[in-house]
């Protein structure tokens, strides 16, 4: 990524920004990850901006689907589980073996939370990156493309109506919210548990 060889699509603007700037394809990651050009993370420490904190919001939300995706398939092939001992090729043709798999079982198998190998994501191995952070060059890079995402967030063209509700809950009762994965009939369905002050709701 650092090289910008791994033949990414052309840089193109944001849906309905159609007088916006040409923002590079990117990779979601968590603050363990370098701030690169084709890489997001968030905005780091407390007190942030209004705007900083719904990128942040955004992009927890994009990382969300990211891991659920991932744990349908490592729920699937334990491969997934564990670091890769492959050549950078062999791991990109063992993923997509697995995915093209996947799909043709989800026609005729089902799986359940009943059955040992149901994911657990506390199970999986933590992607994280080495504290090597890369080139100031190439952190600058990586700030201007996040700080355009984040304008892009904040405006008519790519808000969302419900982020606002989310990030200005300040002050109200935490709302802790548990997520118990099944997948039933192909379908994985999230249900939530939410509890207020210690109330279920």
């Amino acid at each position: 990524m650092q090289t910008d060889d791994i033949h990414l699509p052309q840089d193109r603007p944001l849906p309905n920004d159609q007088n916006g700037q040409a923002l590079p394809y990117v990779l979601v990651g968590d603050a363990a990850f370098p701030l690169q050009r084709h890489l997001l993370r968030p905005y780091p420490g407390r007190g942030l901006d209004v705007n900083k904190r719904i990128f942040n919001y955004r992009l927890s939300r994009a990382r969300r689907v990211v891991e659920s995706a991932f744990g349908i398939l490592a729920q699937r092939w334990r491969i997934f589980h564990r670091k890769i001992n492959l050549l950078s090729e062999n791991v990109v043709r063992v993923v997509k073996a697995t995915v093209i798999l996947h799909n043709l079982l989800q026609k005729n198998c089902s799986m359940t939370s009943d059955s040992e190998d149901f994911w657990n994501p506390n199970d999986l191995v933590s992607l994280r990156s080495s504290r090597h952070h890369g080139s100031l060059q190439s952190r600058r890079n990586g700030a201007k493309v996040r700080d355009a995402f984040k304008d892009y967030f904040h405006s008519a063209a790519g808000a969302v109506h419900w982020q606002n509700r989310s990030v200005y809950n300040v002050g109200q009762p935490v709302q802790t919210v548990q997520y118990n994965y099944r997948l039933r009939n192909q379908v994985l369905l999230v249900l939530m548990t939410r509890s207020t002050g210690g109330s279920n709701g």
